[in-house]
């Protein structure tokens, strides 16, 4: 999963690093487990996803529902994602950007469709959550 990023972060500290990018590892988990309450837990509130001309902004995790949308994605053909690469981009010890690449798979196992993607990482009561993604998949 390493991909070498002209923009390294400097600034957050190792563990804190590898605790961004497991939130990240654990909310395509999530995904692919079709896991509601597991993806509500990776992310926190309020939240916001941009995809193409879209931004939903979701308040509060009664809203976190809107985007956890495992139905419709499989009515696309996925089966499953696969988190490519990831790397934190720029950071400080509330912070991390994180530009990751992610490709999702058929049942047989057939490339769909890839997409990089930037997501918003933030520290809260001590533990790092998803805050924003913008990514040019759709919304679904």
């Amino acid at each position: 999963m390493e991909h070498t990023s002209p923009f390294v972060s400097r600034v957050l500290s190792d563990d804190d690093r590898d605790a961004v990018l497991e939130v990240i590892r654990r909310y395509v988990a999530t995904v692919n487990d079709r896991d509601r309450e597991g993806n509500r837990a990776t992310m926190v509130c309020p939240h916001v996803r941009l995809a193409n001309d879209e931004v939903l902004v979701i308040p509060d995790r009664d809203g976190l529902d809107r985007i956890s949308g495992f139905d419709r994605l499989a009515s696309t053909g996925w089966h499953h994602t696969d988190l490519d690469w990831a790397d934190v981009i720029q950071s400080d010890e509330r912070k991390a950007h994180v530009a990751l690449q992610f490709s999702r798979y058929d049942a047989d196992g057939r490339h769909l469709v890839s997409f990089e993607s930037l997501y918003v990482v933030v520290k809260r009561d001590g533990e790092w959550a998803i805050q924003a993604r913008s990514s040019f998949a759709p919304m679904v």
